[in-house]
């Protein structure tokens, strides 16, 4: 028997194929007619764009979170928090080697950190639209969140004007716009104000595509200059927007018309834009280094190329299927082990797309939004997996997709020629739909709440210490916090906000196992988590494990030391010696412990005596104890 899919050639014997019952057949040939039917509507992609803006229309309602509070501190110009302080266009430079001492000593960076360790990313463009948001309504979180709304629209609206030049029949491009614009991974980017780099440099970025496609196809000369200069605004906006560029050398190479040498000469200004926006950020001093969660391509290409092998596969997972791709992050913390089976999981989704999209890979289209997404899942691996990431992934891969689903379900109108076995295309195409019809969209409005969860996670371990007068004069410490963020935004928030700060904080280690704490005298205590420090990506993010603290090396603060006394297997310190300036039980010192869904407080042992606290349960944490 043979079947001809788009050019492609396929034969096997369809009489060792169960039959598949007619119901379920013409369930599927109705479904085809209905979904062609409705996305054939000459206003679907306005329709879909108003479906995904009324899905995420919840997120206007949820507040400030985390990274929010520190770009208000540095719009107010407030002192509280010296090593935050930076100019209004600079305000993604999270960690310098200038300021870690500083933050160290305060206790929003633990003792742990590296002093050298460099977070800073040239997003000026982005910081511009805050310094709007602070000059127009800056008590309004509402209208906030409406900008990064406006620039979602944005964003669709380019995967729109893409889809409609590259995809044929219309219904696919639509279909294709649906899966991009419901998709529950665009939630977090609308969710966090402080994440609308994503959804800044992604509108820029794909509207510089549409308009090179527009210049290179149709000879639209304005795109020769719209197009370079929208691509460095995105690259302003945000490094992400890089990512665009292997969708334009995909193009280049496989849907450009004309000779090799003028295809590649339209590509030059785009690789000069990346290589001066490169060179400037770095004459600037931003870069990443220094953390065992952002790894610099250039800076550290070893390193990188060992993180892309696994992180690159987890995206993919999180766009093509599930689970989300932050889930292998805390995997190692719910059950050890179970990050490898989520790396085999991303491996044989990934294979098996690849075996069904076989058939079709003569379609140019097909070729071109595949090379695109695999080179624009690259630069995103210099950090740990998120779907909010997956904005340039999904660009190419929900529109591969919807050409996927669409050839499946017009295989099934004759299963006995299709290229792929009836069953296996009923199954492809009922996943496709399950995930990315269903799934999807059912899941944005959740996700676009994100930043509210954290919001109400940190505001739990903000209530549950004391906010008053004189704490200015005290230094607490976290004996099991969950993780670094329940520490270090509380002062953060507070200088926010107006409240109490304590003079500084400490905290011992995190809580995601069980610690044993043992009095050694008056000042001193010997910490060993169950797992060692730093086993999870917050406690990594400000020292990286290529940067390891050994044996006998010693960290210093104000009022505070801590000394390495055995390691993991791994390399990571195992146990640490930590000891404090005045005697344990003084007043000046306030000790808490993580129960529940908050912090209470906690009593050191006595000299000679050890306590064991529990690790903490992160679904509490989340949640709380209700």
């Amino acid at each position: 028997m043979m079947q001809q899919v788009e050019g492609v050639t396929k034969s096997y014997d369809v009489s060792v194929t169960r039959p598949v019952p007619p119901r379920l057949l013409r369930f599927f040939h109705a479904l085809e007619a209905k979904l062609e039917r409705l996305l054939s509507h000459r206003r679907a992609s306005f329709l879909i764009a108003l479906a995904a803006v009324l899905l995420v229309g919840n997120s206007l309602w949820s507040g400030l979170g985390a990274d929010d509070h520190i770009h208000r501190l540095s719009l107010d110009g407030s002192q509280q928090i010296s090593g935050l302080v930076r100019p209004p266009l600079d305000l993604f430079r999270f960690a310098t080697p200038e300021n870690n001492r500083q933050l160290m000593d305060q206790g929003i960076f633990p003792w742990w950190a590296d002093p050298e360790v460099r977070l800073s990313f040239f997003r000026p463009l982005t910081s511009f639209t805050h310094v709007l948001d602070h000059a127009l309504w800056p008590d309004s979180p509402f209208m906030m969140h409406a900008q990064s709304v406006a620039w979602f629209l944005a964003l669709i609206f380019g995967a729109a004007a893409l889809y409609s030049r590259l995809i044929q029949p219309g219904w696919v491009a639509a279909l294709a716009l649906f899966f991009f614009a419901l998709d529950d991974a665009r939630g977090g980017p609308v969710s966090w104000i402080a994440n609308r780099n994503a959804l800044v440099a992604g509108a820029f970025s794909v509207w510089s595509l549409v308009f090179f496609i527009r210049s290179e196809r149709d000879g639209w000369r304005p795109g020769w200059v719209l197009a370079p200069l929208l691509f460095a605004l995105g690259l302003l906006a945000g490094e992400g927007a890089a990512s665009i560029f292997g969708y334009l050398a995909a193009y280049a190479c496989i849907l450009a018309p004309g000779s090799w040498k003028r295809r590649l000469f339209a590509l030059s200004p785009y690789v000069v834009l990346i290589v001066v926006w490169r060179l400037t950020s770095r004459a600037l001093g931003y870069a990443s280094f220094g953390s065992g969660v952002y790894v610099d391509p250039l800076g550290e290409p070893l390193a990188f190329l060992a993180e892309l092998a696994v992180r690159l596969p987890i995206l993919l997972l999180g766009q093509l299927a599930a689970p989300w791709s932050e889930m292998y992050n805390a995997a190692p913390l719910v059950f050890p082990g179970l990050e490898y089976a989520l790396f085999g999981l991303a491996m044989a989704v990934i294979i098996g797309t690849a075996f069904l999209l076989a058939p079709l890979w003569k379609k140019p289209s097909i070729r071109f939004f595949c090379i695109g997404a695999l080179i624009a899942g690259i630069a995103p691996c210099a950090t740990f997996p998120s779907d909010r990431l997956l904005t340039w992934i999904a660009i190419g891969a929900t529109a591969v997709l919807a050409e996927l689903l669409a050839a499946l379900l017009a295989a099934l109108r004759n299963p006995a020629s299709s290229p792929w076995r009836p069953r296996l295309a009923i199954t492809a195409a009922a996943s496709i739909l399950t995930f990315h019809a269903l799934l999807g969209p059912a899941f944005l409005p959740i996700r676009a709440m994100g930043i509210e969860k954290v919001r109400q996670a940190l505001e739990r371990a903000d209530r549950s210490v004391p906010n008053s007068p004189g704490i200015e004069r005290e230094t607490f410490v976290y004996v099991n916090p969950p993780g670094d963020p329940l520490v270090a935004y509380i002062p953060i928030m507070r200088a926010d906000s107006g409240g109490h700060l304590p003079r500084a904080q400490r905290w011992l280690a995190s809580g995601t196992s069980e610690i044993t704490i043992e009095r050694l005298d008056d000042r001193s205590l010997r910490v060993r988590p169950a797992l060692g420090f730093m086993q999870s990506a917050s406690e990594q993010m400000l020292r990286s494990p290529r940067r390891p603290l050994r044996v006998g090396d010693a960290v210093e603060i104000r009022g505070f030391s801590a000394q390495i006394t055995a390691l993991m297997p791994d390399g990571r310190p195992a146990e640490a010696v930590v000891r404090f300036d005045t005697p344990l039980e003084d007043p000046s010192l306030r000790w808490f412990c993580w129960s529940g869904g908050g912090y209470e407080p906690f009593r050191v042992p006595p000299v000679g005596k050890q306590v064991v606290v529990p690790k903490v349960d992160l679904l509490k944490v989340a949640y709380g104890d209700g």
